[in-house]
């Protein structure tokens, strides 16, 4: 079955960064590592890894950012993705592919399907829903 980007973005990474986001508001630091952990979605032992690693004692807001660019979690590779064009207000199919581990030829078409070179922010979604991926659905029914 094939499906638009648009909808694996909504379905599996929109929530993980809205969850992330309404961590951050909701919760004052310091901030419990098990909690982190689980927003994040990283292994506790990772956080305390990486807690130890940079002598982070407790973690505060920076810590928190700290632990996110130092994490192997798919979530945080994608922001530190990301950050890596935090000053670029245009994405080409380049940085989409890039920041989301996308096929840079199913990115490149949803661009020309679009007639577009590049999009702002507001306009991503829009390439989203003109790449289509394969997803597999397997049926783990005990028989």
């Amino acid at each position: 079955m094939d499906i638009s980007f648009k909808q694996i973005y909504m379905q599996n990474i929109s929530p993980k960064l809205i969850g992330i986001d309404l961590f951050l508001k909701t919760n004052e630091a310091p901030y419990n590592h098990v909690e982190v952990a689980l927003v994040l979605g990283m292994p506790v032992q990772e956080v305390l890894s990486i807690m130890t690693k940079h002598s982070i004692p407790s973690i505060t807001l920076v810590d928190f950012f700290t632990i996110v660019m130092h994490s192997s979690s798919y979530i945080c590779r994608l922001i530190q993705r990301q950050w890596k064009y935090a000053q670029v207000d245009q994405y080409t199919p380049e940085i989409l592919a890039d920041i989301y581990e996308i096929n840079i030829h199913k990115v490149q078409a949803a661009f020309d399907t679009l007639d577009k070179s590049s999009v702002s922010s507001q306009e991503v979604m829009d390439v989203f829903n003109n790449i289509y991926t394969s997803v597999f659905i397997v049926n783990n029914e005990v028989r």
